[in-house]
């Protein structure tokens, strides 16, 4: 799907795009999805924020101060846009929306300067890029049509949202001990409403797991999530780093298989002081940059730990070929620290390496650790696996 983001995004060159290369940039090979594009592009041009030159390129107007940021909303109805330039919130009356919702990336035109303490007001052009397209609402029937009609439970979102189909609902009748996850398949334009459809019921009473499915519905995180299939690149050894030759040591503080690799460690007396080394698996050079897995990555941005699990966050054949593993050679991104007698870093440096673990540290050997009297002279029996 293109956003006004992507168009934007594409266009951000001095010279710009003529139509047909930004259709090409955008992939748009289907007549529909090149005519709303055009229709963006009419849209874009009428706010001002896109130009045509009398070359017939489309470039980015740089004569009116637009601000990009993302909406935020409270529960009592106030709205804010956090800049992306790190600059002053500016504050969006309910008005001057213009059906944004919260979380969703915009772009907006300050109209009133900040005065002593209040913060500057603008008013929002148009949305970027929608935060979610699925969401937790109650179901209640329009006592004046009979039609049902979605509430969001977050109530940063001041919407309504017309059901498209009710055939989940036996007999009409309405539990107050489900609540529904609604895709939404039109966001509220001009005068019309959002509508959505009902993909799935939640019970209030399933336990744990039931709790969690709201939960990462709540908060607009996918399960199901396919990771795009992608081999992994080679990386050359040439030029890395050699520190194979130091006993590094693995962390492992999770029992399940799919929890996240943590960085190896290596520590040493150096000069009165002591040296650091960090290391954590090579996954980047391993990327095929602008690939389907590097745009998936970029979406996700972080792994989400669910108590006992982990989501997937790499593919398998990835998170194979990154992954620290006993007593191979592995290849590395490492960070050298040196720490003085006081404690001060004097200095540090990142480099390309290779390393051989030698050793996994797990909990029990960190409890032994901690509860060993400094004084002691015998090794807990924990610890004499990894006396060396």
């Amino acid at each position: 799907m293109t956003t006004v983001s992507k168009i934007l995004d594409n266009l951000e060159k001095e010279d710009g795009l003529e139509l047909a290369q930004l259709e090409k940039s955008l992939k748009l090979s289907k007549k529909l999805d090149r005519d709303k594009l055009g229709i963006a592009i009419k849209a874009l041009a009428k706010l001002g924020i896109i130009q045509n030159n009398n070359d017939e390129r489309l470039t980015i107007n740089s004569e009116i101060d637009f601000i990009k940021g993302r909406v935020r909303c409270s529960s009592k109805g106030y709205c804010f846009v956090v800049r992306e330039d790190q600059g002053e919130d500016i504050y969006i009356r309910e008005s001057n929306l213009n059906n944004a919702w919260h979380g969703d990336s915009v772009i907006a035109l300050i109209t009133k300067q900040a005065q002593k303490r209040r913060a500057p007001e603008g008013s929002i052009q148009c949305v970027l890029k929608r935060y979610n397209d699925i969401l937790l609402a109650k179901i209640e029937s329009n006592k004046s049509n009979g039609k049902l009609n979605a509430y969001p439970l977050d109530d940063r979102i001041i919407s309504v949202i017309e059901l498209e189909s009710e055939k989940v609902l036996i007999d009409n009748k309405i539990s107050k001990d489900i609540i529904y996850e609604i895709e939404i398949s039109r966001y509220p334009i001009a005068q019309y409403k959002a509508k959505g459809k009902i993909i799935r019921e939640l019970s209030l009473n399933s336990g744990l797991e039931g709790d969690l499915e709201i939960l990462l519905s709540k908060n607009n995180i996918s399960k199901n999530d396919e990771v795009p299939k992608a081999s992994p690149k080679k990386i050359s050894l040439k030029g890395r780093e050699d520190l194979t030759t130091q006993p590094t040591l693995l962390f492992q503080s999770w029992d399940c298989s799919d929890s996240p690799s943590l960085p190896a460690i290596f520590a040493e007396p150096h000069e009165g002081g002591y040296r650091f080394w960090i290391h954590s698996p090579a996954v980047a050079e391993r990327i095929n940059m602008g690939g389907k897995l590097d745009n998936f990555l970029k979406e996700k941005g972080e792994i989400a730990c669910l108590g006992n699990k982990w989501l997937a966050f790499l593919n398998d054949s990835l998170n194979s070929a990154s992954q620290f593993k006993l007593d191979q050679t592995c290849e590395s991104i490492s960070l050298m620290i040196d720490i003085n007698s006081k404690g001060t870093v004097i200095d540090w440096k990142f480099s390309l390496s290779i390393i051989k673990p030698v050793q996994i540290i797990k909990t029990n050997h960190l409890i032994a650790i901690n509860k060993r009297k400094v004084t002691s002279k015998s090794i807990p029996i924990a610890l004499k696996p990894i006396k060396k």
